[in-house]
């Protein structure tokens, strides 16, 4: 069973979904910018960084989330 903090974060997540979606993408956006310029590249490629890969969903897969008490 949640309790009402975890229901709380819960709604919160679901309300901003599509916020925090465009804001993990443009993270990584900034992230593979970073490994692949000069001289953050250098860096990037001594310690084996690779390229991170956007979050995308496929088509109904952005329904709504039913939740049980």
């Amino acid at each position: 069973m949640l309790c009402y903090d975890e229901l709380y974060i819960l709604l919160i997540i679901r309300k901003n979904r599509s916020f925090l979606r465009q804001f993990y993408n443009d993270v990584v956006m900034e992230y593979n910018n970073m490994i692949q310029a000069f001289p953050t590249n250098l860096i990037a490629q001594l310690f084996g960084f690779k390229e991170a890969v956007f979050f995308s969903i496929e088509d109904g897969e952005d329904e709504n989330i039913r939740i049980k008490f």
